[in-house]
């Protein structure tokens, strides 16, 4: 059997190359404010909050995603309602400290990516901030102009592991699925999700004890985005 060359690349967003604990972190001391609560509290809460939602996104209990997380969220962390949630969003991402959620290897692993001559993607699940709110933090880290392609489920109607969501981003970015990788930190969302989807799977995972593991023909395990580059050259080259 010939594996196929990978000739794209697309990437999740949180915990794989933008810092959620942060993200949340600053929502958290934001909202705390607004409460009259510590940070601290509200972090722990939010934490346990979002892998509620998380569940209940991925069996499909959401029908209006944005709306109806925001109302989750809101009505858990005991905020008036979706408003005030949503003007947390609005003050932290105005601030500089947004500014710093990137991973120490994120910008140059990507550029060293886009040195190669590949096209490279982004695509990402939402919760109650929009995909259009995620460009803009993207921005803002200076990570946004390197992509060649973003698709959000909001935008597209479609979530990972959905094979949908992936044949979106290989029409974007010219590729079939089989040609196409994609890097994330969830097992289940980005890992089997581009593994079933006939695409190359990379699962980031930063506590890992070796630099990167081969799973399969076209499926890995790394401890950094930076090994990616030397992955890819050694399949394109076998």
């Amino acid at each position: 059997m010939v594996i196929p060359l990978i000739k794209a690349l697309t990437f999740d967003v949180w915990d794989t190359i933008l810092n959620e604990d942060k993200f949340y972190q600053l929502l958290s001391i934001n909202i705390g404010k607004k409460l009259g609560k510590s940070g601290e509290e509200v972090f722990k809460n939010i934490m346990s909050i979002d892998r509620d939602a998380i569940k209940i996104r991925l069996e499909g209990g959401f029908k209006n995603i944005i709306y109806d997380t925001a109302e989750y969220f809101s009505n858990r962390l005991g905020l008036k309602n979706q408003e005030d949630l949503f003007n947390s969003v609005i003050e932290i991402i105005e601030s500089e400290e947004i500014c710093s959620l990137a991973f120490e290897d994120s910008i140059s692993s990507i550029h060293e990516i886009k040195k190669m001559g590949m096209k490279i993607g982004l695509v990402g699940n939402v919760l109650f901030w929009p995909g259009m709110i995620t460009r803009l933090i993207l921005k803002r880290n200076g990570l946004l102009d390197y992509f060649d392609a973003t698709i959000f489920q909001d935008e597209v109607g479609y979530q990972k592991p959905s094979k949908e969501i992936f044949q979106i981003a290989s029409k974007r970015l010219n590729v079939s699925l089989n040609e196409l990788g994609h890097i994330g930190d969830s097992l289940e969302n980005d890992f089997v999700g581009a593994i079933s989807s006939g695409m190359y799977g990379f699962l980031i995972k930063r506590d890992l004890n070796a630099n990167y593991i081969e799973l399969g023909k076209k499926a890995y395990a790394i401890r950094s985005l930076s090994f990616l580059s030397e992955i890819i050259k050694k399949i394109n080259k076998a």
